[in-house]
């Protein structure tokens, strides 16, 4: 008769009791590691299971598109609305504040829920504008969701 290594219990096993005793110390002994990108360092769910990358830095995933021209005709050789488009640009601007662990109102101070505003609106700009121009962040302002009515609508 053996002890068990987690209960000490007796046991025929050499080693464990049970496979729930074994599961509990070694899980402990070796916890799983959270993966994160190797590009932008940022924990996300692992894309497959030899990525090194996330989706977002991975450009063999996504074609990048710098230049809102070939990004609509992109999207309309798809079939999709010309909306898309902006919000594409939106969603890339979302990712650049999450980035920068901004977590309040520009202002008012609000922290529960912020959202990302252009100063200059995404549609007055011309097809041959850079998206990274667009998404500068001069051009972003991290506002409330009242904040960012007011200053769309006022």
């Amino acid at each position: 008769m053996n002890k068990c290594k987690f209960c000490q219990s007796l046991t025929n096993n050499p080693s464990f009791c049970s496979r729930k005793c074994s599961t509990i110390y070694n899980n402990k002994l070796y916890p799983r590691r959270k993966w994160h990108c190797s590009k932008c360092n940022f924990h996300k769910p692992r894309p497959s299971k030899y990525a090194t990358l996330c989706s977002d830095c991975n450009t063999k995933t996504k074609p990048r598109y710098e230049i809102i021209g070939s990004l609509r005709k992109a999207y309309a050789n798809k079939g999709k609305l010309p909306h898309n488009v902006h919000v594409y640009i939106r969603e890339k601007a979302r990712r650049i504040i999450m980035h920068s662990k901004i977590t309040s109102c520009e202002k008012c101070g609000y922290n529960k829920h912020i959202e990302v505003a252009h100063r200059i609106q995404v549609s007055s700009y011309s097809d041959n504008t850079l998206i990274s121009t667009i998404n500068e962040r001069s051009n972003l302002m991290i506002l409330c969701p009242n904040c960012h009515w007011e200053y769309d609508h006022l």
